[in-house]
C-alpha cells in the first residue's frame, strides 16, 4: 500500500511539472548548426535559423548575441504567438581567409538559452602569383686531392756554430809617383871630406863617382 501511494505521488509531480512547462513559451529550432562550405573572401554570407513557439504563451526573444564582431545577428523584436514560426539570421563578413566557426547565443524572456553555430572555409579567389623556381644546373664534379701530411724528421742537436765575421773591405790605394831625386854635384871639397872620414875608421878607400 505504501509503495502504491509513493508511485501515485511521483506520477502527480511529473504531471504538474509538464503542465507548468506547457503553460509558458517554448522555442524550438529546426537546426542549431549550419556549414557554408567554401566561400570566397570579401563576400558576406547569411543563414537564417528557423524556429517555432511550441509553448502556450507568446515567446519574446530577450537577447541574441554573436561571439565576435565579424558576425551580425538579426531577430524579431515582437512577441511570437504560440505555434507561430520566425527566423534568426546570422551574417558572417568573410573578412579573412581560412576556416571559421562562430556562435550566436539566443536568450528568451522565460529563461531559455540556445546556442546556434555557423562555420565554413573562406578562400582567396585571386591568390598572389607564385614566383617561378629556377633550378640551376649543378657544376661538374671536381677532383679533390688530399694534401700529404708533412714528414717530421728528428735530427740530433747540432754542434755550436762559430760565427766568423766577414773580412773588412780592402781599399786599394794607388801610390802617388815618387819624384825623381836630383843627384847632387860632387865637388872636390866633398871628395876630400869623404876621404878624411874613411881614414878615421882606419880604412883607406878611394871613392870615385
Amino acid at each position: 500500500m505504501k509503495r502504491l501511494f509513493t508511485s501515485f505521488v511521483a506520477i502527480l509531480l511529473v504531471a504538474l511539472t509538464s503542465f507548468a512547462q506547457d503553460g509558458g513559451s517554448k522555442i524550438k529550432f529546426t537546426e542549431s548548426e549550419f556549414d557554408f562550405g567554401k566561400k570566397p573572401v570579401g563576400t558576406p554570407v547569411t543563414h537564417e535559423f528557423e524556429f517555432v513557439n511550441v509553448g502556450t504563451s507568446p515567446l519574446v526573444l530577450e537577447n541574441v548575441r554573436a561571439s565576435c564582431g565579424c558576425t551580425t545577428p538579426q531577430w524579431p523584436k515582437e512577441p511570437i504567438a504560440p505555434g507561430q514560426k520566425a527566423t534568426i539570421s546570422a551574417t558572417y563578413n568573410m573578412g579573412h581567409a581560412g576556416a571559421f566557426n562562430k556562435s550566436v547565443t539566443v536568450t528568451t524572456k522565460d529563461g531559455e538559452t540556445i546556442v546556434l553555430y555557423i562555420k565554413g572555409d573562406a578562400f582567396d579567389p585571386n591568390p598572389p602569383a607564385e614566383m617561378p623556381v629556377i633550378v640551376e644546373p649543378s657544376p661538374a664534379p671536381q677532383m679533390i686531392y688530399a694534401q700529404p701530411e708533412p714528414v717530421v724528421v728528428e735530427q740530433p742537436a747540432s754542434q755550436p756554430v762559430k760565427v766568423v765575421a766577414p773580412p773588412a773591405p780592402v781599399q786599394v790605394v794607388t801610390p802617388a809617383p815618387v819624384p825623381e831625386e836630383v843627384a847632387p854635384k860632387v865637388t872636390e871639397k866633398s871628395k876630400s871630406e869623404k876621404t878624411k872620414k874613411v881614414k878615421k875608421n882606419k880604412r883607406t878607400a878611394v871613392i870615385t863617382e
